[in-house]
């Protein structure tokens, strides 16, 4: 997305408030690069997310699908990613949407105005992550 100039992939930590008042960290994200340019580790220029992802674990996982996706839902955020290490999936969800998209196989994701999608393939990911590659 970089390539693009759409937007930039960050990890955690970062205190972004992308609602005023609430500030919320999430485990990767891709912010709408603004006029200003790129971030800088200046949170406070970040208004709107492309992409958020939670990794679920054990301790954080009804927070992750309760609370925060209630709140990135409401949020100007365009996607929000739960990664179910454990169960090998992802759950994709959108503004607007009363049940996720349950993915096992592979994700594709195309924001505009982006030329080529983002193509993951799960099998793969998952198998590294759980160091079978």
């Amino acid at each position: 997305m970089r390539r693009e100039r759409i937007g930039e992939l960050l990890p955690s930590p970062a205190d972004i408030e992308i609602e005023p008042g609430t500030l919320v960290q999430t485990d990767l994200f891709i912010y709408r690069i603004p006029a200003e340019g790129i971030a800088k580790r200046d949170w406070s220029i970040i208004k709107e997310l492309l992409l958020a992802v939670e990794v679920l674990s054990p301790s954080t996982a009804r927070f992750d699908r309760g609370l925060k996706r209630r709140f990135y839902l409401r949020s100007p955020t365009e996607e929000l990613w739960l990664v179910d290490i454990d169960s090998r999936v992802v759950e994709i969800w959108r503004a607007g949407d009363e049940r996720p998209e349950i993915l096992a196989d592979r994700l594709v994701w195309h924001p505009k105005p982006a030329l080529d999608p983002l193509c993951i393939t799960l099998d793969e990911f998952f198998a590294g992550v759980h160091g079978e590659a």
